[in-house]
């Protein structure tokens, strides 16, 4: 049982902020060796109207450029979803590397950056 959340879990960054763009946008590998969920933030930024954006999970076993989507992950986020995040909670994931991607489409947008913590 958790008994204080900021020490219980190992933050990390998995992507720093990314400019404006219709680019997809992929975090590094989350290794979860040694944890059984991940918890993980994207942070959107400013979303130019008209925008076309989503965001999804994908694993592997090496951490390596080729992932398999997960199953369920994807989400479409609002042209009018400024500022606001994705939270995705994933128990006993089937690969040992998690990743995250935004893609964007159509008009320009901003990622913030992609946040987890590991328990």
């Amino acid at each position: 049982m958790l008994q204080n959340l900021a020490s219980d879990i190992k933050w990390g960054v998995a992507k720093t902020a990314v400019a404006a763009g219709q680019t997809e946008v992929e975090s590094d590998a989350i290794d979860m060796a040694g944890y059984g969920g991940a918890v993980i933030i994207i942070l959107m930024g400013s979303i130019t109207a008209g925008g076309v954006q989503s965001s999804k999970l994908s694993q592997n076993t090496d951490g390596g450029a080729t992932s398999a989507d997960l199953e369920g992950s994807a989400v479409t986020i609002a042209a009018d979803d400024d500022g606001q995040i994705v939270v995705y909670d994933v128990r006993e994931p089937l690969e040992r590397y998690l990743f995250a991607h935004v893609l964007r489409a159509t008009q320009d947008s901003v990622v913030s950056g992609i946040i987890y913590g590991l328990y």
